[in-house]
């Protein structure tokens, strides 16, 4: 993660990614925004596209969860 964060960070859109875990449960949280999902998804792609995203699925105890939070209630 220390490796791909930071390039992430760049891509068009990104406006803040933060890392967090929880060594007790050995879950690991990414927060991301993003001027808009257009965005997200398009870097998602590109990851996907280089083996990122496959490198980090074959670490994982369970697959991913994605929350999109872009509706959230005031």
């Amino acid at each position: 993660m220390t490796e791909i964060l930071p390039e992430t960070t760049k891509y068009d859109g990104a406006e803040l990614i933060s890392c967090y875990a929880a060594p007790e449960t050995g879950t690991l949280f990414l927060h991301e925004i993003w001027s808009e999902k257009a965005r997200q998804e398009a870097c998602l792609m590109w990851r996907s596209k280089t083996g990122v995203v496959g490198r980090i699925v074959d670490m994982l105890r369970a697959p991913p969860g994605f929350e999109d939070r872009t509706h959230i209630p005031s």
